[in-house]
């Protein structure tokens, strides 16, 4: 899929290109504002379950750009210098779960006619998952000397990711709250390429030429219990490409 919009916004690019004006590119004190798609960099890592267990066990979550799902996101640029820009971007995003108390149902072991007992509903999860993304960094712009509206842009990118999830039952077999966390911790050095085919509108593709990821993923199973944790550490070339149209201002 990404691929696909890869060449299509190439294509794009060409094609406006005849009929673009002159001199659009950015110059020092601008702002851009841009929506992209790309990979999704957000992380979460549900709470256990389970109520009682002799032995919980736990695998730091995959951070390989190719298995996570297109997303569509948000970020903004400020040109500091004609040649130099820097980037912020992110998102948040909080769910709350109401729980319900466990509902104890019946059951007599003399009763020989099993369809007369009332089953147990068990309690619904009170529970809040919470998640943030942020990511900066700093770009370098070098404008093509035939086509002045075309930039090729090279820059060095840090990012963090947070994942929080808690459940707590209210039922009687319950161990207290449930937590799970996750966090990422990135960098990269990224290149790509702008068109800017109106003086307000541009249109971009970037990939990251190396990316490192590492990842803590962590469970707290009951209350009183000491955490759980697992870490990985993740390399990416020619990672996460990310398609972009934005307006300057």
């Amino acid at each position: 899929m990404i691929k696909k919009l890869i060449v299509l916004t190439c294509a794009a690019m060409l094609g406006i290109s005849a009929f673009a004006q002159e001199g659009n590119g950015p110059k020092k004190g601008d702002w851009t504002l841009s929506a992209t798609v790309g990979y999704n960099s957000y992380v979460g890592n549900n709470a256990p379950t389970v109520t009682t267990s002799e032995m919980y066990e736990i695998a730091a979550l995959s951070t390989d750009w190719f298995e996570n799902k297109l997303m569509v996101g948000v970020e903004g640029s400020w040109f500091f210098s004609d040649k130099w820009s820097w980037r912020l971007g992110g998102g948040l995003g909080f769910t709350n779960n109401p729980g319900y108390s466990e509902v104890t149902g019946t059951f007599d072991e003399n009763d020989s006619e099993p369809a007369g007992n009332i089953p147990t509903y068990r309690a619904v999860a009170d529970g809040q998952t919470f998640k943030y993304n942020v990511y900066t960094g700093v770009d370098r712009h070098i404008q093509h000397k035939n086509l002045q509206n075309l930039y090729f842009h090279v820059g060095v990118h840090a990012g963090f990711a947070y994942g929080l999830n808690q459940i707590l039952y209210d039922e009687e077999k319950s161990m207290g709250k449930s937590i799970g966390e996750a966090f990422n911790l990135r960098g990269a050095v990224n290149a790509g390429v702008s068109y800017y085919v109106l003086p307000g509108m541009f249109l971009g593709v970037e990939v990251n030429a190396f990316q490192y990821t590492y990842n803590m993923t962590t469970i707290k199973p009951q209350a009183g219990l000491a955490n759980l944790s697992a870490d990985s550490h993740n390399f990416g070339f020619l990672a996460a490409p990310t398609l972009k149209i934005g307006f300057k201002f």
